[in-house]
């Protein structure tokens, strides 16, 4: 793979996982924000439920009814942080996989041992036949 000439081809390949990175983060860091909302607001109740001043009965019920909301609802927030770092660190891994696998093709990585590309040959049923067609001494 050559280097293009254009710089504006070179920046391009750079900036595009840094800006679908900082956009992948802007969502983490509002979903965290969200987290810590929910976490205040579920203490908050707790703490009026404690301490049962100046409530009704119809009114404690409506406070336990939104505490365990609150609470299903912090539940929530966690597996969906969860589910969002790891696409991110997903994202993170192929986008590293991708760049070096750029970088060793612009090197033109032919040597034995590094990268070997071959699959099992159905005739034989075994993988030593690839490593026999790499070097090329491969039996018929």
């Amino acid at each position: 793979m050559e280097i293009p000439s254009n710089p504006l081809a070179v920046l391009t390949f750079i900036s595009a996982p840094a800006v679908l990175t900082n956009a992948s983060c802007v969502l983490l860091f509002g979903t965290g924000n969200r987290y810590g909302r929910a976490i205040d607001r579920v203490h908050e109740l707790a703490e009026m439920i404690e301490e049962k001043v100046g409530l009704g009965k119809a009114e404690l019920k409506l406070r336990i009814r939104q505490l365990e909301a609150g609470e299903r609802r912090t539940l929530l927030i966690v597996r969906a942080l969860t589910c969002f770092y790891t696409a991110v660190a997903c994202f993170v891994a192929s986008t590293l996989v991708s760049l070096i696998g750029a970088a060793l093709a612009s090197m033109r990585v032919d040597q034995p041992g590094l990268i070997r590309p071959c699959a099992r040959v159905p005739e034989r049923g075994d993988w030593r036949y690839c490593d026999d067609l790499w070097r090329g001494t491969a039996r018929a």
